[in-house]
């Protein structure tokens, strides 16, 4: 759900205008077509002159469109998806992308201001004060890195300006009951600093009814602070100081049941063999579930998801003779916490928690001949070094529907299902990752409309991770000391915990359990050739063939 601003007004005088107008463009030479530019290639070039396929959407459109994050991205770019669910967030170019497995980073990579953005929950952070962004398709090994096997999204924040500048956009939207509020103030300090302050608000109602609790859901609350400082040291360096703070919060999940003909149980499974979930909740006494596309839902669960991202990024530019040097250092980090009413039904049955912290830094150094010439060429070389750790929580009370179901069957395997009452899975994750890299890219320049591009990227990757699941108490959250739940958890759902080391779980094999460490080293080198033509002053051609390189790790899909 997104707001939305139209502004319509007509008149005769307006239309007659309006009809001359054409008349006289119909007699005239088609207009120059408009500049853009774009930062696809490390440097500012036009639009026109960068052979990739490239969407970029400006900042007079990102307001217009009140576009506010990639959800509202996917709807004016072509071959850009997102998925978000319950619990997971992916994005997709031409298709390509990365699962819900939060071990590894997603195929399709992030830049702020040049800053890698890798990790599932900041593809939920929302825009403020953008410049534009730049949806590059297909592989952006070389100048962008690793994980950008299908493509890259280049974000551009506005900068501070050289006069005082102060804006205040108010927002309401009556049917959800959507606010937004957005103050920007730029200008100078001093001769030589300029500062750039944004700051957004932003709420609503939600615009699905959760029928058992009577509310509407999901409920955003959102809040986006960033301080941008310019400073002209000397008339050959100047550096960039940007400090940003996201707050995103969401109450319920945007997330109804369509469809409920599933069979849980097959036939013989008295007394619900063949019932939908509908009918099993009305067998059992427990409040009823609907599922039309009427956005109405019924959970139960208080369900939640808070999240916090901090960025701050050093850039500073030096030139010397014809060169530039460019050095960007940032650190990000975030923590996630989530609730997710997983069972998608008013009845207690489980829930899911989730929480996650990370934190990166990087240097990046690039060099930068001067363009126009014979040989333009770029070079650099980057640095990152990643922590992760997060917890996945399979909750399941003592009053679950899964036990008053499974006792209700004569099956003794069903029955054990029983077991699994007051109790909860855990799963505790961590990894270190630091990677290096190289990268190179040239470009011969044949004639005044031939030219021949080569570049290629040497990256050094290696991972320690370790990952750990037990079944504890759900009142003391001690770990249970007997297998027998454990058992019943992977007899049921293949679940493999600690407490299964030194059982039989299969004729001959016997379980080492779930207290796990692993480390990985890989190196990979990704080459690009590029030959493009310009056809005439406003067409371009060109043949590209490059390889991408998704970074290995330690996979985790999701335990239930």
């Amino acid at each position: 759900m997104m707001i939305r601003r139209t502004h319509c007004r007509l008149s005769a005088l307006a239309l007659a205008i309006g009809g001359l107008a054409l008349a006289q463009l119909a007699a005239a030479q088609p207009p120059a077509l408009e500049q853009i530019t774009v930062t696809a290639q490390k440097r500012e070039q036009s639009l026109k002159d960068v052979p990739i396929s490239v969407n970029v959407v400006d900042a007079d459109h990102i307001e217009a469109a009140n576009i506010n994050k990639i959800a509202d991205l996917v709807e004016f770019v072509p071959n850009l998806s997102m998925t978000e669910t319950a619990v997971s967030t992916q994005v997709y170019i031409r298709g390509i992308g990365s699962g819900n497995n939060q071990g590894f980073e997603q195929s399709v990579g992030q830049y702020n201001d040049g800053v890698y953005y890798g990790r599932q929950v900041l593809l939920r952070a929302p825009y403020l004060d953008l410049k534009r962004i730049e949806v590059l398709r297909g592989p952006q090994s070389i100048l962008f890195g690793k994980n950008t096997i299908a493509g890259a999204i280049n974000y551009t924040t506005m900068r501070p300006t050289a006069d005082k500048q102060f804006s205040l956009d108010v927002l309401h939207e009556f049917e959800s009951n959507q606010n937004e509020i957005t103050a920007i103030a730029s200008g100078p300090l001093t001769d030589t600093v300029r500062a750039r302050l944004a700051v957004r608000g932003y709420k609503d109602d939600g615009y699905l009814l959760n029928s058992y609790k009577n509310a509407d859901e999901p409920r955003r609350n959102e809040s986006t602070y960033r301080l941008t400082l310019d400073w002209d040291v000397t008339s050959a360096l100047d550096v960039s100081l940007k400090m940003e703070r996201n707050n995103f919060k969401t109450i319920g999940r945007q997330f109804e049941v369509v469809r409920d003909d599933l069979n849980l149980f097959p036939a013989g499974a008295t007394p619900i063999a063949g019932k939908n979930m509908a009918q099993i909740l009305s067998l059992f006494g427990q409040p009823t579930l609907e599922a039309n596309l009427d956005f109405t839902r019924q959970t139960n669960s208080p369900e939640q998801s808070i999240n916090h991202v901090d960025n701050q990024t050093l850039t500073a530019n030096y030139n010397f003779n014809t060169l530039k040097l460019t050095s960007v250092t940032a650190h990000v980090r975030y923590d996630m916490n989530e609730l997710c009413d997983c069972d998608y039904t008013p009845a207690n049955t489980f829930s899911v928690q989730l929480g996650e912290t990370y934190s990166q830094l990087s240097q990046e150094l690039r060099l930068a001949s001067p363009t126009g010439g014979k040989f333009e060429w770029l070079a650099g070389a980057y640095y990152q070094d990643a922590e992760m750790s997060s917890v996945e929580i399979l909750n399941i009370p003592a009053d679950s529907l899964l036990k008053t179901v499974a006792l209700s069957s004569a099956d003794p395997a069903k029955r054990a299902l029983a077991l699994l009452a007051s109790t909860r899975i855990w799963r505790d994750n961590g990894q270190d990752n630091q990677s290096d890299a190289l990268f190179f890219q040239g470009k011969w320049n044949l004639t005044d409309s031939l030219r021949l591009s080569l570049g290629g990227r040497y990256t050094r990757e290696s991972k320690d991770g370790i990952r750990r699941m037990n079944v504890l108490d759900l009142a003391t959250n001690a770990p249970l000391t007997n297998g027998v739940a454990a058992k019943v958890y992977f007899g049921a759902f293949k679940i493999y915990t600690q407490q299964l080391a030194g059982q039989v779980i299969a004729p001959g094999v016997v379980s080492t359990g779930h207290d796990l460490a692993g480390s990985r080293n890989e190196n990979q080198f990704t080459p690009m050739v590029n030959l493009e033509w310009d056809v005439n002053g406003q067409s371009m051609l060109y043949a590209n063939a490059t390889t991408g390189y998704k970074a290995g790790g330690f996979g985790k899909p999701p335990i239930f």
